[in-house]
């Protein structure tokens, strides 16, 4: 070898996921962000998924591809005919997620909702910290909303993702598992390849979906958090946040992903462990009927 020689680095591709329905007052944003990234659009493949949008979020989408003809790796997928017991036209969204993934070829894959913004700098920060043994890498987010007036800027809400849910960077497994999950959606990226050997079949989900993702990888690989918000969290009036009944949707779907998990694997779990995840799950069923009494307004 020559004295002097460099290996030039070349940067592994990543594939970013973004499902869509009927965002399209948010998608071009969102696809904005993405293309802008500081590591460089020709290092992405984007895979976009809508599933069968009532509103004009296709024809945006599309349009969005012709006017930026240089970003070449951008795969466009619309849910098509009834996937096995599901209805026509409409799939969850973990198995449209999962759909997408199946799609994805970079070392890599993130996620993005529509409705979420990236920081520029988001993948150039978070994928140095991947390891051979890393699984996960996650961000906080910053919370906003749009301006009442048209034309102003966003109307930013003064915390972020982790002062409402303090992450944990020890037992990153059992800590999801009992107490929350502290890797908000959008700033995920996960190993392909080990994001593909834990997740074996779609969900059900209609929402969280990246919760059932993060506790099968984190299962078996590591995790690692970069602590500053990379990601434009938007509060719509659809969202979680704001919409009951989504909410108490969300919170049978991770009763039922935590039930399905631990009973995967609760012969790792000691007897405190097992006594942690049932306190847990009481918890969580209190929580359901609470949210159900108030959106039947029974007090």
């Amino acid at each position: 070898m020559n004295i002097g020689m460099t290996t030039k680095y070349i940067a592994p591709k990543v594939s970013v996921i973004v499902n869509n329905f009927n965002k399209g007052k948010y998608i071009e944003e969102c696809l904005n962000s993405i293309k802008v990234q500081t590591y460089g659009f020709k290092n992405l493949q984007l895979v976009i998924w809508d599933d069968n949008s009532t509103d004009d979020s296709y024809k945006i989408i599309q349009q969005w591809m012709l006017e930026n003809s240089d970003f070449e790796n951008v795969h466009l997928y619309r849910t098509g005919d009834a996937v096995g017991h599901y209805s026509p036209g409409i799939l969850p969204l973990g198995v449209t997620r999962w759909l997408a993934l199946n799609k994805c070829v970079g070392k890599y894959v993130a996620i993005c909702d529509s409705d979420d913004v990236w920081v520029d700098s988001k993948l150039e920060k978070q994928i140095p910290l991947f390891g051979d043994d890393v699984g996960i890498v996650y961000s906080d987010c910053l919370f906003f909303k749009d301006s009442p007036k048209e034309g102003d800027d966003w109307e930013w809400l003064f915390h972020t993702f982790h002062d409402q849910y303090p992450m944990f960077e020890k037992d990153v497994f059992f800590n999801l598992l009992t107490k929350y999950n502290f890797m908000p959606a959008s700033t995920l990226v996960f190993n392909r390849l080990f994001l593909k050997s834990s997740i074996k079949t779609p969900t059900h989900y209609t929402s969280g979906e990246d919760y059932d993702w993060c506790l099968r990888v984190s299962q078996h690989f590591k995790s690692m958090c970069y602590h500053d918000g990379l990601v434009y969290y938007r509060i719509v009036d659809d969202s979680l946040t704001h919409n009951s009944r989504k909410s108490t949707r969300a919170t049978w779907f991770e009763i039922d992903c935590a039930l399905s998990v631990y009973n995967e694997f609760k012969y790792k779990f000691n007897r405190i462990q097992k006594l942690k995840f049932y306190q847990h799950l009481c918890l969580l069923y209190c929580k359901l009927i609470w949210k159900q009494f108030v959106r039947e307004r029974i007090f």
